[in-house]
This record gives C-alpha cells, structure tokens and sequence, in this order.
C-alpha cells in the first residue's frame, strides 16, 4: 500500500501543516510530492535553511524549517534531542523507565527500517548539521490531520478497513522497535487518500525482549508481502542497514521480539485462520 517526531504542539503542528505554510512559501512553490525517497533525502541533505521557526517549549524543542534547493522548497523538521538518562527514570503519573534514551538518530533508523520492509509509513529521515547542531531533518507531512483531531472532528476515513489494516501494521512496528511513545497525536492521516504517516521515533529501540500489549492483546493483521520481509530480516543485514544509528545488543533484541512477532501469527493464523490474519 503507498503510505507516505512527543509533544503534543509538535504534532498538532505536523497536523495543520497544510494551512500553515512557511513565510514567504505559497503552497505552489512548495517542492513536488511526486519526489523519490532518494530526491528528498538528496533535499534535506543539502538544501539551504531560508526560513526556521521553533515549535514547542519542551525538552525536544525541534525547529520547523523551509529548505530551498535548486529554485524550489520542502518544508522539514529538525530534531536534534539527544537524551540518555542511566538508572530509572520516573515520569508523571508513577511510570518509570530504566536507562530512559530519546535520541534524535531513530528517527533515521525507524525510516530506514521501514522502507526495508516496504511498509512506506514513516516520512523520509536524515543527520545533518545545522546552526551549529547535530539532529535529524525529517520530511514534513503536507495537509495531515493527527488521529486526536480526526476524532475530535468526527471525520471518517473513506475505508474503515483499510483504516483497520493500518493499524494494525502500525502496532506490529511499534513492537518490533518498541516504540514507547506511540499516541493520537503521532499518527498522522493525509486528508487527500487517508494514508496513515508515523511520525516521532526518538523513543523507539529499546531493549525489551517481550512484545508490549498492544500488539499482542488483538489478533495481528498484515500483508503477506510484510509477513514474508519479517520472515528474511537477518541480524548481519540489519547491522549494516542501522550501523551508527544503533547498537548490537538493540538490533539482538529486535530480532528477539521478531521472533515472538512470527510466533504469535503463526498462533493466530491457527486460531483465525489466514483469511483474518493476512490482509490480501
């Protein structure tokens, strides 16, 4: 299927992106979505920053950018919070984390994962520099609407199963980086075709060797095409794919969750059968 980082300014910015265009950047200027991954990558790379504005007043504080290559513009974000916090974490609310990380450098592992997987979710992710700062420039997904607003608007999606099947491929992603910091305002819906976007992955990658609940509490649902990619990720590649993004024992417990991911399809196939389980 063709689909195209946690605060929560952030994302709402992400979701009236298509309204708020960048200063002295009509919506015609803008560069072609009909881009490659390679073009875009090619043009957050390399294009000059002519516009920047700061978004949000925590932690992260990542910037919304213009960037101009070549006569024409692609809006961007620039994340660069690099966080590693030893020992336990304690957040709000009484949950905790031990060796709590929110790193900038998965936001480019998440898209290239996903695109290893021909899942085509996650927008386009580089490391650059820029003002002096090392961070990820992230594609900016034009006229998304995040799942929080969806709702409270009470807008439907055209396929309410196609809706469904995404879904479900978005929580079998999350477990396999376990992503722990996956919510309404991080799904980002394009209003044009309804396409789901996942969007903010600097909290993903963990160590955890088990499958979090939210995948394994309902019936998985995926493409053959997907079932078949999980099948044939190999350690050696991945190693090479995720180098200096991260590390062995990160991608060793990805691989371990991969395996419990297979497991519980091929439970679920017995259970259900192929027809509910494969999506094709």
């Amino acid at each position: 299927m063709g689909h195209r980082t946690s605060l929560l300014v952030l994302n709402l910015l992400f979701a009236v992106a298509a309204v708020t265009a960048a200063p002295g950047c009509s919506e015609t200027e803008a560069a072609e979505p009909t881009m490659s991954d390679q073009e875009i990558e090619h043009f957050l790379l390399k294009g000059k920053v002519v516009d920047s504005k700061e978004v949000g007043t925590g932690i992260t504080k990542p910037w919304k950018v213009t960037l101009e290559l070549d006569g024409k513009t692609l809006r961007a974000l620039f994340k660069d919070v690099d966080v590693y916090k030893p020992g336990i974490t304690k957040f709000p609310g009484g949950k905790s984390e031990m060796n709590f990380s929110d790193k900038y450098i998965y936001e480019r592992a998440a898209y290239l994962l996903d695109r290893q997987l021909d899942m085509d979710m996650v927008p386009v992710a580089v490391n650059r520099q820029w003002s002096g700062k090392s961070g990820a420039m992230i594609e900016w997904i034009e006229n998304g609407i995040a799942e929080y607003e969806r709702l409270d608007q009470g807008l439907e999606t055209d396929d309410p199963v196609l809706t469904n099947h995404q879904a479900a491929i978005m929580r079998l992603f999350d477990a396999l980086i376990y992503n722990v910091d996956r919510n309404q305002s991080n799904m980002l819906y394009t209003r044009d075709d309804w396409n789901l976007h996942l969007i903010d992955h600097s909290r993903s990658f963990r160590r955890n060797k088990n499958l979090p609940e939210a995948f394994t509490s309902r019936p998985a649902s995926l493409p053959r095409s997907l079932y078949e990619k999980l099948e044939a990720l190999d350690e050696k590649e991945l190693k090479a794919l995720l180098k200096n993004l991260v590390t062995g024992p990160q991608i060793k417990a990805m691989m371990q969750r991969r395996d419990l991911i297979l497991q519980k399809i091929a439970d679920d196939r017995q259970k259900y059968g192929d027809n509910l389980v494969f999506q094709d």
